[in-house]
């Protein structure tokens, strides 16, 4: 490797670092001001995302080029693998369980760490996904129905909901076009 290369990578490697701090420094600030809410940067945060990112980025790499799942999806702090079987998942979520805590000083979820075989489907970022479909799931749908009005009626529609519920939005659009005239 070249050495303006490998330079690069070290003062991206410690800017990465730097930015991490930095963000960890304002969580635990903002943490221990909402001591009652759990702990981590704020979802919809623009720079959380981008921190899951840079922090994860090397935990991608070790899942995709070490542990060598049959998948890997991750959106944020959310993840799943995808392997042959249950021995196999176990093993590949002990080890990456392991490199998140020595490498990276977190923790995985007791209650979001789970197994479970593909064909019982499973739910992840609000959709209810099996072998067959992926549709928005009943807490989501009902956070949906809650929100929609004629200014964000068109950005629901655009999510998997089952056919009741495209329905239902189907005659609130409706409504709002009869409205409108």
């Amino acid at each position: 490797m070249p050495a303006t290369l490998l330079a690069s990578k070290q003062a991206s490697k410690q800017a990465s670092k730097q930015a991490s701090k930095q963000a960890s420094k304002q969580a635990s600030k903002q943490a221990s001001k909402q001591a009652s809410q759990p702990h981590g940067i704020p979802i919809g945060n623009l720079t959380s995302q981008i921190f899951a990112n840079i922090y994860l980025h090397e935990f991608d790499r070790f899942v995709r080029h070490t542990l060598k799942p049959q998948a890997y999806i991750r959106y944020g702090d959310d993840l799943l693998l995808f392997c042959p079987t249950r021995r196999t998942a176990y093993r590949l979520c002990d080890k990456a369980s392991l490199y998140l805590q020595s490498e990276l000083q977190l923790t995985l979820n007791p209650k979001n760490d789970i197994i479970v075989a593909a064909k019982d489907g499973l739910s992840f970022l609000g959709h209810a996904i099996t072998g067959n479909f992926a549709v928005v799931d009943k807490h989501t749908t009902k956070s949906v129905l809650a929100k929609v009005n004629n200014a964000n009626i068109s950005s629901y529609r655009a999510l998997a909901l089952v056919k009741t519920v495209r329905d239902r939005l189907d005659w609130i659009i409706l409504d709002n076009e009869l409205d409108l005239e």
